[in-house]
């Protein structure tokens, strides 16, 4: 049954169908409240009278009961679909459950049990793996826009049982030494409550477990300067003691994580990227001098450009800047302000915050809960809403600059930005063009529709407030220090020219392929020759291919099963599709980065392993199909169209013959095709 009715309850209110809202605009009314009430009490009937007394206690019963009647009236006109989902009798209502649904509420609580059941049977990856999606599944609060009794009690609920999700997933982490992951969920816990000391301990404690201790006391002092602000406390015992032991360990040159039975090094070296290390630093002291800019950190996925903004982070907070840091969640239609709002949460600007006057914190608190939460409501006066707009733009200015502090915005993911993220850049430059600002967007391979992000750069690339840094491949020399900086043993040269041609330089594929070697997964003499290939590299391939159109993705299968090279020709007799189909979907693959201009209509593969990806990814029927069909295209194509169609025309053909598993007439053909070929006697071989 196809599943259709989405609902959300969590971090918004939402119902839609197909993709379609079902009650748009409505997440605060007393409909949605209603519906919100049942769905979080599915399949158990609740008594009508019940129902009115919570919904209007300040009305007389007969009043109340009245009023429910009402409101189950306009459901059924403005929502009939879900009205039918309802049992409605004299005396009860219940919404009834299905397989069509999807309660993200639901889904989080069956996650949270199949845990619990797993955890019975002592199968702690399964435990792991349930945990992680009950926290994937927790967006937010319970209806963070309501603030009903009843709402807060079951907002709460849900949140402890968030909260204990993460405690527990962080213990069976560190547990299978998995520090460096459990780091990521701690620091989710350390976010729903900074103020708690035991969450500052176990992120402090985490950070320090795999070497970066340059993390680990920038919390200290963001968080003791928290406490003492907030509840006027100093930092407990056991933080002060961690933090004298931090100081007076030496800053180690590497750090250690546990991965499985073997201890990896995970590399601090900033190798083959000097360059644009100095860069960022020269475009930091323009900025922090009086010269607001945007430097944008572009290069292919795997390449380190998040490392390197790591890094950058980490340097600018010891120079004493304020460094805010978000994430943009890839949509279709991204969220006004999402790469801004969640920056208003954060710990370094609880200073600045305390000093905005009452009508820019009531503009700010549109955009943040956590504002909304930790300091009083103001109701703002009706605005036309481009004032209201131009009201936001100078309550974002005034906090995310500061005369005296200096900040660096980090924006990873920059591809998925808003309009109205970029609009405020647009407003900055306008009227504060000497800001002691500086916004890093970490630029990733998007889609290829046309999004606010390239409309965006483009003009302020027009204006001059736009440094672009790409980070290239590494060189082999370069790729050589990071395999040796990382390896648990030393490389001999043979190996490190297999990991320079199976990587192509990229550095997390160099890194992966290491510890592949060091976990004793591959051996060194099978690098090249179809060993197992890391699933981490495997993931972040199939990742890179999900935003693409059937079309190119049918058509990038065919290019894996033909090899690292090859022509226009060949994918159009196999393909058989109309010539405007096949050369939009190519020029896709191309625009992406996945293949490269090899000669004239000869294409290829922009790295190896993403071809040895893809063609593990085909299953073995559709694999010998597609190998048949390259050799019954080599068969019937003139010479002139097999011109250029493989690297080494006469040995590869005769792979895709072994591999397609083709006999009798084929190999005829082709022993009278290699006869000009004495070269090629492995083909002789295999067709004899």
């Amino acid at each position: 049954m196809t599943l259709n009715l989405h609902i959300q309850l969590l971090g918004d209110f939402s119902i839609s169908k197909d993709g379609q809202e079902l009650l748009s605009g409505r997440s605060a009314t007393r409909m949605s409240l209603l519906l919100a009430y049942l769905l979080l009490k599915r399949d158990h009937r609740q008594s009508r009278e019940q129902i009115a007394y919570l919904f209007w206690k300040d009305s007389t019963d007969g009043q109340a009961r009245s009023n429910l009647r009402s409101l189950l009236t306009a459901l059924r006109r403005q929502a009939p679909m879900l009205a039918a989902r309802l049992r409605v009798d004299e005396t009860h209502l219940c919404w009834c459950s299905d397989p069509t649904q999807v309660i993200d509420v639901a889904e989080f609580e069956s996650a949270l049990e199949r845990a619990a059941t797993f955890e019975q049977a002592e199968n702690i990856e399964i435990v792991i793996d349930a945990l992680k999606q009950a926290i994937a599944l927790y967006t937010g609060e319970l209806l963070p826009a309501c603030y009903e009794d009843w709402v807060l009690a079951e907002r709460q609920r849900l949140q402890t049982a968030y909260l204990d999700a993460l405690l527990w997933l962080i213990e069976l982490l560190e547990r299978t030494d998995r520090s460096q992951e459990a780091i990521r969920y701690a620091e989710l816990v350390w976010q729903a409550d900074p103020l708690r000391e035991t969450s500052i301990l176990l992120l402090m404690r985490l950070y320090a477990s795999v070497g970066d201790r340059a993390r680990a006391l920038s919390l200290y002092a963001r968080c003791a300067r928290l406490l003492v602000e907030e509840l006027g406390v100093e930092p407990g015992p056991a933080i002060e003691e961690l933090h004298r032991r931090l100081l007076q360990e030496p800053e180690r040159a590497t750090a250690t994580h546990r991965n499985g039975d073997s201890t990896v090094k995970v590399a601090h070296t900033r190798i083959g990227r000097a360059e644009q290390w100095e860069n960022l630093i020269e475009s930091w002291r323009t900025a922090s001098a009086g010269a607001a800019h945007i430097v944008m950190l572009t290069g292919e996925a795997g390449v380190g450009k998040s490392y390197l903004a790591h890094e950058f982070c980490q340097w600018c907070s010891a120079q004493g800047a304020a460094v805010l840091s978000t994430t943009c969640p890839q949509a279709r239609a991204p969220v006004v302000y999402v790469a801004l709002a969640p920056l208003l949460a954060s710990n370094c600007l609880v200073h600045r915050i305390e000093r905005l006057d009452a009508i820019d914190l009531t503009s700010l608190q549109m955009l943040s809960p956590a504002l909304r939460r930790h300091h009083p409501i103001h109701h703002a006066e009706a605005l036309p809403s481009q004032w209201q707009q131009l009201r936001l733009q100078q309550a974002l200015t005034a906090l995310l600059t500061d005369p005296v502090e200096p900040t660096l915005i980090v924006i990873d993911d920059a591809q998925w930005c808003d309009e109205r993220s970029f609009e405020w850049l647009h407003y900055l430059f306008a009227m504060e063009p000497a800001a002691r600002l500086l916004v890093l967007m970490v630029v990733g391979e998007g889609g290829l529709e046309e999004t606010p992000f390239q409309r965006a750069s483009a003009a302020l690339l027009a204006k001059g407030h736009v440094r672009q840094i790409e980070l290239q491949r590494l060189s082999f020399a370069e790729t050589a220090r990071l395999a040796q900086s990382v390896s648990l043993q030393p490389l001999d040269e043979r190996t490190i020219e297999r990991l320079f041609a199976v990587s192509a330089g990229n550095p997390f594929f160099v890194v992966e392929l290491v510890r592949m070697l060091d976990d004793g997964s591959a051996e060194k003499s099978r690098l090249l020759t179809g060993g197992a290939l890391p699933a981490s590299i495997s993931a972040l391939v199939l990742y890179r291919l999900s935003g693409l159109s059937q079309a190119a993705r049918q058509l990038l299968d065919i290019a894996a099963v033909v090899g690292a090279q090859f022509t226009l020709a060949l994918l159009r007799w196999i393909e058989r599709k109309p010539a405007n189909a096949l050369f939009e979907a190519l020029d896709e693959l191309w625009r992406c980065g996945l293949i490269v201009e090899a000669g004239n209509d000869i294409y290829a593969f922009r790295h190896e392993l993403v071809r040895q990806v893809i063609y593990r990814q085909l299953s073995d029927v559709r694999r010998r199909h597609l190998h048949q069909r390259v050799v019954e295209a080599t068969a019937e194509l003139t010479p002139i169209g097999r011109n250029g169609m493989f690297a080494d025309e006469g040995n590869l053909i005769a792979e895709q013959y072994a591999l397609a598993g083709s006999t009798g007439k084929v190999a005829d053909f082709y022993k009278a095709f290699m006869q000009g070929y004495p070269s090629n006697a492995s083909f002789l071989r295999l067709s004899s």
